[in-house]
């Protein structure tokens, strides 16, 4: 055994020599009492290391036989006694303490420790014989874990005790006190936290009150914490883990409470926002935490704090707070606010009120209830500073508790029936301008109340009150219809009579401005915006006299295209309106489809829903009537594709059967309407069966000299190839509908066509245009709404059959073979693809790309340049591949960024430049070119593009700072 012992101390990985010492003690072929006595001549060795070692193996062997089952009579209750006594007389030896400390806490986790027996022990000895000042933090940490592992393992002993309560909280106390290492002090907090979490103490008893007030002081000593952690913390400690744990803790004992909320407050005199919104965001965990019998005795001292906050503390509150249909808190504001923003604190504020209200007994509450209306009274019979504070606290406390609702609304009515004339006949009081407009703006604060009970008194009143205010500025005006609106918006609030006049109001006066106020009400309730708002616009929009009115009406429109109720009534009645147009505007068609697609995708994408079989019958029928405008046709098709990939899956074939009469006969006779028949078949779920007339297809493009019909026609062949599987299969002689339908074979990974792509090459149809089809992204093998994934569509389509890995495969094959060749062909081709792969796929072959950008550079092709110039950007990102060629690239970069005759090569060897000297790792190879750039570059300060000259100003910036 002697011999294990000497060989863990001698090794640095001694797990081995740990279970076989462990063995021997579980299979009783080594008794505690030998292993001690073997263990002697190494504890008490004169060297220190040793030493420290030998109570390493202790610990480890007991933390090893912990891990087991132990069988009965290896170690008893006696054994642990005289091991925790040996222990604790090691206290002494300053060099061991932290090895000491380790073992003793795996001693404390045997189920033979009995903390009668035991607890008591470890407790005095920690008390009397440890002196936290005199060790390192690391060895400190581990007197943390030691009270930790017991009160964790032995709750029930230390809470059915008050002696033994007292006893462990004294030991707490003992090593907490002066704590500065932070993962001491989130231990340290964490500990008293679960002291107060599962330990009772009576506060009437003196010790108890002594203890409790030292818990909270060991704590609290630590607020506001000021935490930087320092480089390579091997802990990775946070200022918000310390902050959020000292929360908890002050949180965690609601005889904390008053001693508390009155150092918390106290400190919101600082004025550094970050402070406050620590103190505030405090104070709020703990009127969360806190039981209902701690805040019946607070909420006094919290309201007096927090009203002074909110009256007297902050400035320009009408920048802050905006009146909308819920909350005048912003969702999510204690994580999304930044803590260093002051208006944080504003909404700590009104929100600690609300919590602390609402968490009283309700004697309390009408107490408090009464004190605020008395308070805020003298506030509110003038138009001053004061009164939006004080209306804010009001509606947000209505908004909180519905219990109090008609009693606030009747004090601001009480109080606002001087401003716009009541029935108890008094004078009115004309308010100024500025005046005028805070009451309207406070009147949206009160309308927030949405409640009719509360607010139908003041109803009538507020409505003379605001149509008066009609004849105002226009920035009052737009105000007053704001204020109108959410009264509509509140239901049952006005009849249909005021409903009618209000929008009355609203569509005399309706601008780009009101639209936000406006949607607001379409979102609650869409058929007042159908009813009242569409009909007015879309009369203005057709009688309007120019392009940019048109364009403005259209702007509005489309923003109140919220929901799917309205969208469908702008289709049709914008379907309706084409078919009046009969073709005669096309910009205007155009931009009403445009207006179709944005509104369709934006409610697909926070809301989708399943068109209904309407839309394809009686909808598109007029679509297709709307122009013969080629630009006209493909945004239609966009739209109807939309409309297939939105339709449930379950109706695709009769989607098919009913295109198939619209759109058959353009097999033979050819129109550009086939491109909505090409959408339609590229959005129809795969399970669909059909036969695209590929001889049809390949006789249009082998007649047609139309350019447009062509690129239908074509993409007809990729579609067939890729998804339907076509009948022809187009010999390579025949170019165009080759290679069209060699993309769609290839998207899929057909195994043949993989294999003809790799010899396509060498062939004479391999050109830069080809490879151009081949490697262009286009929306028949694309998602229709790229942010929706096909399996979260809701009409359950899968309409594509383009594999994930298609492009990377194509682009692995066709570098290779372009790479390498420096003729103007060669680069011409490698241009054409690069402009079409992201730069994901290019950056794993930067090495290989690095000597062709610098080929493609020295060309006086301008596409080839720029194209080389997109590539060096991406190859920048490995600067270090790069950084050998400087001398051949930023001479060149240079050269163009003054000589070029195409402004975006110039533009962009300006960025390019710009971004090789910023680059840290680049800047030591750089600067040998920093003056010959500067004296070059000074010359495009007068080139005749403002982006040039900023961009040259620019660069010159950078290049003077290194």
């Amino acid at each position: 055994m002697s011999v294990l012992i000497n060989q863990y101390i001698a090794t640095d990985d001694g797990t081995p020599y740990v279970d076989q010492l462990a063995d021997k003690l579980v299979s009783k072929d080594l008794s505690l009492l030998q292993f001690i006595q073997q263990l002697g001549p190494t504890i008490t060795n004169d060297n220190p290391t040793i030493r420290v070692k030998a109570v390493e193996l202790l610990g480890a062997v007991l933390e090893s036989m912990q891990q087991r089952s132990l069988p009965q009579g290896v170690l008893s209750k006696q054994d642990v006694v005289v091991l925790l006594e040996f222990l604790l007389m090691k206290f002494d030896d300053k060099q061991c303490l932290e090895a000491v400390l380790i073992a003793l806490e795996k001693l404390c986790k045997l189920p033979q420790f009995i903390p009668a027996l035991c607890s008591s022990k470890v407790l005095t000895a920690i008390q009397s014989k440890y002196n936290p000042r005199s060790h390192l933090a690391k060895v400190r940490y581990r007197a943390f874990i030691v009270l930790q592992t017991l009160l964790d393992n032995y709750t029930n002993f230390y809470s059915g005790s008050h002696q033994n309560t007292v006893l462990f909280t004294k030991a707490f106390l003992a090593i907490a006190e002066g704590e500065k290492d932070p993962r001491n002090l989130l231990v340290s907090f964490s500990l008293n936290a679960s002291i107060n979490e599962h330990l009772q103490f009576d506060f009437v008893n003196d010790v108890d009150r002594s203890l409790v007030n030292d818990l909270f002081d060991v704590s609290f000593c630590y607020f506001p914490i000021s935490f930087t952690p320092p480089p390579n913390d091997p802990y990775k400690i946070t200022a918000d883990q310390l902050k959020t744990q000292l929360r908890t803790t002050l949180a965690s004992q609601p005889l904390f409470a008053s001693e508390a909320f009155s150092s918390l407050l106290e400190k919101l005199t600082s004025t550094n926002p970050v402070i406050r919104n620590d103190v505030l965001q405090t104070v709020f965990t703990c009127v969360e935490t806190y039981p209902t019998s701690a805040m019946n005795d607070s909420w006094l001292q919290i309201w007096n704090s927090l009203k002074f906050e909110l009256l007297h503390r902050h400035d320009h509150l009408e920048n802050v707070f905006k009146a909308n249909e819920t909350s005048l808190l912003p969702p999510d504001y204690q994580t999304v606010v930044d803590p260093t923003d002051p208006n944080k604190s504003l909404f700590y504020a009104l929100d600690i009120i609300g919590v602390t209200f609402n968490k009283i007994e309700d004697e309390q509450r009408k107490q408090f209830f009464d004190l605020i209306l008395e308070d805020l009274d003298p506030l509110m019979s003038k138009m001053n500073d004061k009164t939006r504070p004080a209306i804010l606290i009001l509606v947000h406390l209505a908004l909180t508790n519905s219990e109090f609702t008609n009693e606030i609304a009747l004090f601001i009515g009480k109080h606002w029936g001087k401003f716009f004339g009541s029935e108890d006949g008094g004078e009115q009081e004309v308010l100024d301008a500025t005046r005028q407009g805070t009451f309207i703006d406070l009147i949206g604060f009160v309308l927030m109340i949405q409640s009719v009970s509360a607010l139908e008194r003041m109803k009538p009143y507020l409505l003379v009150y605001l149509q008066r205010l009609l004849s105002s500025t226009s920035q009052v005006r737009l105000k007053v219809i704001q204020r109108l609106l959410q009264m509509v918006s509140i239901p049952g609030l006005v009849n249909p009579t005021e409903t009618k006049l209000i929008f009355d109001t609203v569509n005399a006066n309706l601008t780009p401005s009101l639209v936000g106020s406006l949607v607001d009400v379409s979102q609650q309730n869409p058929s007042l915006i159908i009813e009242f708002v569409i009909p007015e616009l879309l009369q203005r929009l057709e009688t309007a006299g120019n392009l940019d009115e048109q364009i403005k009406v259209l702007g509005m429109l489309n923003k109140l295209c919220s929901c799917y109720q309205i969208l469908e009534v702008l289709s049709i009645r914008y379907a309706s309106m084409i078919n009046r147009l009969d073709g005669k505007s096309t910009q205007l068609i155009q931009l009403i489809i445009e207006s179709l697609i944005e509104g369709f995708i934006r409610i697909q994408k926070e809301n989708q829903f399943l068109v209904q079989w309407s839309w394809h019958e009686k909808l598109v029928p007029d679509l297709l009537k709307a122009s013969n405008d080629y630009m006209v046709i493909e945004r239609i098709s966009d739209l109807v594709g939309l409309y297939v990939n939105f339709t449930d899956k379950s109706k695709h074939a009769e989607v098919l059967k009913l295109s198939l009469r619209r759109f058959e006969s353009f097999y033979k006779d050819a129109s550009p309407m086939m491109s909505v028949f090409l959408k339609i078949l590229a959005n129809l779920d795969k399970s669909v069966e059909y036969s695209i007339d590929t001889a049809s297809v390949l006789e249009v493009i082998a007649k047609s000299d139309d350019v447009y019909l062509r690129y239908v026609y074509c993409q007809m062949l990729a579609l067939a190839s890729n998804k339907f599987g076509s009948t022809i299969t187009p010999e390579l002689d025949q170019t165009l509908p080759y290679i069209w339908d060699l993309k769609g074979k290839l998207l899929r990974l057909d195994a043949n066509a993989v294999n003809d792509f790799q010899k396509f090459f060498s062939k004479d149809q391999c050109t830069p245009q080809t490879l151009a089809i081949l490697f262009e992204d286009i929306p028949i093998f694309m998602r229709s709404i790229q942010s929706i994934k096909p399996r979260d569509l809701i009409s359950n389509v899968s309409s594509m059959n383009v594999r994930p890995l298609a492009k990377q495969r194509m682009f692995e094959i066709a570098l290779p073979e372009l790479l390498g060749k420096n003729d103007e062909d060669s680069l011409a081709k490698l241009a054409s693809v690069m402009d079409r792969v992201s730069p994901e796929l290019v950056k794993p072959h930067s090495a290989d790309l690095v000597p062709a950008v610098i080929t493609t550079l020295a060309q006086s092709n301008s596409s080839l340049i720029a194209s080389g110039i997109s590539i060096l950007q991406i190859l920048l990102e490995n600067i270090e591949l790069v950084s050998p060629h400087f001398s051949s690239i930023i001479p060149r970069l240079t050269e163009l960024a003054v000589s070029s005759p195409v402004a975006a090569i110039r533009l962009s060897s300006l960025e390019t430049l710009i971004a090789i000297f910023k680059n840290t790792d680049a800047q030591a190879k750089a600067m040998n070119y920093k003056d010959s750039t500067l004296d070059i570059v000074a010359q495009g300060l007068d080139d005749d593009k403002r982006k040039v000259r900023k961009a040259c100003a620019d660069l010159r910036q950078v290049l003077y700072e290194l």
